[in-house]
C-alpha cells in the first residue's frame, strides 16, 4: 500500500503532516533568505537578482528631491541618488541608519534621518515619496497614507513610488493562509495583497494608480490623487484570484 492511500485512511493525521510541510516550507525560506545575505556580504541576493531598484530610478528626475520612507540600509537610497538632486531616507530603526551612513553606495546628496515615519515630515518640499515593501509593516496604511499626502509639503503634487509583496504570488502561500499556517514573507508584515485590495487601499487614502507592474511576486505602482488620471483610463485589468467573499 503507497503512503497516500495509507493516509488516506487517517484524514487527521494527513492533515497534520500537511501543515507540517508547509511550515517547514516557510522557516526554510526564512532561513535560506538569511543565509544568503551572509554568503552575499551582507547585501541580500534579491537586489542583484531582481535588479528591482530600475523600476524607481526610470521614474526619477535630476531636479527632483525624493523621501525614501523606510530606507532600511540605504541600498535603494543610494540608487536613487544617482538620477536625483537630493534624496532624503528615513527608517525608524537606528541600527539601520547607522549602516545606512555606512554603506559605501551612499552618495553626498543623501541625507540619512532616523525617525518614525507615521509622526515625522520632511521640512523640505518634495517631489515624490517612495515606499519600497514599507506598507506591509503599517497597520492603520490608509491613514499614514492620508497623513504622507497632508504633512508633506510637496514642489508640485503628490506622486508616490510604492513597492509592496503580493499574498497572490504563488498558491502555496494563499494555501498556507487558509489552513492557518504561517505565510508571510516576513512575521512583521500586517498584510500581504491581492492586486484589487491594495488599489483599493489607495483609493480610500485617495490615491489610484498611474502605473502598475508584477514584478519576483511583487506589485510596483505609480500612485497620484484620484481625479488627476484622464477619464476612463485602465492602467491595467488583471484577475488576481482574490475570493470574492474577501471583496
Amino acid at each position: 500500500m503507497s503512503l497516500g492511500k495509507l493516509l488516506d485512511r487517517f484524514p487527521a493525521v494527513r492533515g497534520l503532516l500537511l501543515d507540517c510541510f508547509l511550515g517547514l516550507h516557510s522557516a526554510c525560506y526564512s532561513y535560506a533568505s538569511r543565509l544568503a545575505v551572509r554568503e552575499s556580504s551582507g547585501q541580500h541576493p534579491k537586489h542583484r537578482i531582481t535588479a528591482y531598484h530600475s523600476w524607481f530610478t526610470k521614474r526619477i528626475g535630476g531636479s527632483e528631491h525624493v523621501l525614501d520612507v523606510g530606507c532600511g540600509k540605504g541600498e535603494l537610497a543610494g540608487a536613487m541618488a544617482r538620477y536625483a538632486r537630493r534624496v532624503t531616507a528615513v527608517d525608524i530603526d537606528a541600527a539601520k541608519i547607522a549602516g545606512a551612513e555606512r554603506n559605501p553606495f551612499k552618495k553626498d546628496n543623501v541625507r540619512f534621518v532616523q525617525a518614525d515615519a507615521t509622526r515625522w515630515a520632511c521640512e523640505e518640499p518634495v517631489d515624490v515619496i517612495v515606499l519600497s515593501n514599507v506598507l506591509e509593516h503599517i497597520d492603520q496604511r490608509v491613514s499614514f497614507l492620508r497623513q504622507l499626502v497632508i504633512a508633506t509639503h510637496w514642489n508640485s503634487g503628490p506622486r508616490f513610488l510604492i513597492r509592496v509583496p503580493l499574498l497572490s504570488r504563488d498558491w502555496i502561500s494563499v494555501f498556507k493562509k487558509e489552513r492557518g499556517v504561517s505565510w508571510k514573507l516576513d512575521p512583521t508584515h500586517e498584510t500581504e495583497y491581492y492586486v484589487s485590495e491594495f488599489l483599493e487601499e489607495l483609493a480610500s487614502a485617495g490615491l489610484e494608480c498611474k502605473s502598475l507592474a508584477l514584478h519576483f511576486g511583487e506589485l510596483f505602482c505609480e500612485a497620484v490623487p484620484l481625479c488627476s488620471m484622464p477619464q476612463g483610463h485602465n492602467c491595467l485589468e488583471l484577475f488576481d484570484g482574490r475570493p470574492h467573499d474577501e471583496r
